[in-house]
Parts: C-alpha cells; structure tokens; sequence
C-alpha cells in the first residue's frame, strides 16, 4: 500500500509488515521497556494509557516504511510529537535517575 495526502508522508506498509516489526521488538517499547497492548479498534480497555502500542516514525522526516517504523508507548509517541527522539532519551533517564534515587534504587 502507498498512499500519499497532503502533509503526510508516503506510507508503504502491508499487514505482514506490521506484524514482523511487532514481533522483532518482541511487543516491547524501545524507549521505556514497557510490554506494549494492541488497542482493539477504537476503544481503549481498562489498561493504563501508556501501555498501549503507538505506530511512530524512525526518522520523522521519512515516510512509514518497513525500516521507519517502530511501536512506542502512546506516551512516548505523544512526547516525540514535539521533541527529537534525543530529547525524548534524555528526559526518560534524568526522569528514571530521580525516581531510582527518590525510590533508592
């Protein structure tokens, strides 16, 4: 499929492909670590927001390829909406650094 409006980028993705991404990242967001949920059509279950799967761009300035695409927590997806995937990594361990040394771990 290849399908282009305006503002958007190409999308060349099949069902198959999808699929494959899902299973190398073994349902896992590369960023947080956190098991990733299927949303089921367009209803959100009882689970926390953040669990739930978000299709998102490698490099945003590319379209949605096999290559470009990987599955993030929704919350993720919301932060690199706005800022650089960097930015994103950084925030997460100076986040992740306060709570460990909040917590003690």
């Amino acid at each position: 499929m290849s399908t282009k409006r305006k503002n958007q980028k190409n999308i060349e993705l099949k069902m198959e492909d999808l699929e494959e991404v899902w299973e190398r990242q073994n349902r896992t967001c590369p960023y947080s670590g956190i098991q990733l949920i299927l949303p089921e059509g367009h209803k959100l279950g009882s689970e926390r927001f953040y669990k739930y799967a978000s299709l998102d761009r490698i490099n945003p300035s590319k379209g949605y390829t096999k290559t470009n695409v990987e599955f993030v927590s929704r919350a993720i997806n919301w932060m690199k909406n706005k800022y650089s995937k960097e930015e994103t990594v950084e925030f997460l361990k100076i986040t992740s650094e306060f709570v460990g040394a909040k917590t003690g771990n």
